[in-house]
């Protein structure tokens, strides 16, 4: 049986190298194109992760620093306390020898 000249066989071996050839260059776009961007994303994403992880670190490490700073600032106001009490103290002790001397 013929079509346009050529034979069944003839239809089926040049379909057969067009299907080929269009999946030769499907293949070589995925790999001049597709799985390097594919990498690029790969690495970015990698890149994220490390630095969200650093940014975690770093959040850490500010909240402890931050914690001794307002531990620190309150035994500070706690002594600053007992010293405003004892010149409270002082201030009325001397008032009270005042009096007396008067």
């Amino acid at each position: 049986m013929y079509l346009f000249g050529f034979d069944v066989t003839e239809w089926a071996a040049l379909i057969t190298v067009i299907a080929g050839f269009i999946s030769a260059i499907f293949y070589g776009f995925k790999k001049l194109v597709t799985d390097p961007a594919n990498e690029n994303s790969k690495n970015t994403s990698n890149q994220m992760q490390a630095l969200r992880e650093s940014i975690d670190e770093l959040r850490k490490s500010s909240n402890s620093v931050n914690q001794h700073q307002q531990d620190h600032l309150e035994q500070h106001d706690v002594k600053l306390a007992k010293h405003d009490a004892e010149l409270e103290n002082q201030g009325i002790r001397i008032s009270n020898l005042e009096r007396t001397k008067k």
